[in-house]
C-alpha cells in the first residue's frame, strides 16, 4: 500500500519538494497536522527552515518559498575535512591480562566452551 493510500498520510507524511533554479535542489520536508485545520511543514537539510498553513499545499507553498528565499541569499559548497586522528577509548586496556598468571588457562576454557558449542550445534541440540 502507498503512503498516499494510507489513512494517516495527512496528518503525517514525507514530501519532496523540487526548487526549480539555475540549480535545481530536492529537499525532503516533514508535514505534520498539528490540529484540525492547521498544517507545518519542516525541513532541515541543507537549510533549516519551517511553515504553517492551513492545509497540507499551503505549508509546502510556503516552506517552498523560505526555502527558496534563503537559498536565494547564499549559496551551498562542500567542504572536505581531513579526518581527525582519534585514540580508540578501548586500547588503553590492550594487553593489560598478558602477563596475569591464569590468562593461559582463561583463554583454553574459552577455546573449549566454544568447541562444545559448536559441537553441540553440528549435533542439532
Amino acid at each position: 500500500m502507498g503512503v498516499q493510500n494510507d489513512p494517516g498520510f495527512d496528518k503525517m507524511a514525507w514530501c519532496r519538494l523540487s526548487f526549480k533554479k539555475k540549480n535545481s535542489m530536492t529537499i525532503t520536508a516533514f508535514v505534520q497536522e498539528l490540529a484540525e485545520g492547521r498544517f507545518r511543514a519542516a525541513a532541515s537539510q541543507p537549510i533549516v527552515v519551517s511553515a504553517e498553513g492551513s492545509s497540507r499545499e499551503e505549508a509546502m507553498t510556503r516552506l517552498t518559498a523560505l526555502a527558496q528565499e534563503q537559498l536565494s541569499q547564499g549559496e551551498i559548497v562542500q567542504i572536505d575535512l581531513p579526518a581527525v586522528a582519534t585514540v580508540n577509548p578501548w586500547m588503553r586496556f590492550a594487553g593489560i591480562w598478558k602477563d596475569h598468571p591464569e590468562f593461559d588457562e582463561y583463554r583454553a576454557n574459552i577455546a573449549e566452551y566454544r568447541r562444545s558449542v559448536d559441537q553441540a550445534r553440528s549435533r542439532g541440540a
